[in-house]
């Protein structure tokens, strides 16, 4: 006989009763009022048994099943942690790349600001000489008129002290 476990719970309980056929279908012996009874009384403890050897084995293939799942699983989060070690690692070298970048626009910048803080001061320069200049150009101009106001005035004078004459 065959004291192997089934793989399913449904194969026990069928072998079961074909067990309990067998045991009801010995011959009885010398002593077979007591060895019926006795293979009664076993066949209806295992008939009884049967409930709780099935929970049993439901369980397990149940536990088996979890402990399946659970390597499953173990396996799926190692993958994922792969996966996210490499993101992290590829957005490591892409933040330093970034900073690189950053570094150079900066400096771009620092530089275009400087440029232009030059042109500021030059053209604040400039307009201090132009002020300078119209200035100047003020005052030759008022000068240039008092002579000529000066040069009428001796004109006249000499019209006048001429012209008479």
């Amino acid at each position: 006989m065959d004291l192997s476990l089934p793989p399913s719970s449904s194969n026990i309980s069928n072998e079961i009763d074909v067990l309990f056929g067998k045991l009801k279908d010995l011959p009885p012996h010398d002593s077979s009022c007591l060895h019926e009874e006795f293979a009664i009384m076993m066949a209806d403890i295992l008939k009884s048994e049967i409930p709780f050897i099935n929970s049993s084995f439901d369980h397990y293939n149940d536990f088996q099943d979890d402990s399946v799942n659970h390597t499953n699983c173990l396996d799926i989060l190692e993958q994922r942690e792969s996966v996210a070690v490499t993101n992290i690692e590829k957005l490591q070298s892409r933040m330093v790349a970034l900073d690189e970048h950053i570094q150079a626009v900066e400096k771009q910048l620092n530089t275009h600001l400087h440029r232009r803080e030059n042109i500021r001061q030059e053209t604040v320069a400039e307009q201090i000489n132009l002020n300078a200049l119209q200035e100047t150009i003020k005052d030759l101009t008022d000068l240039e008129n008092q002579r000529l106001h000066d040069f009428m005035d001796v004109e006249a004078k000499f019209d006048f002290a001429y012209g008479k004459a």
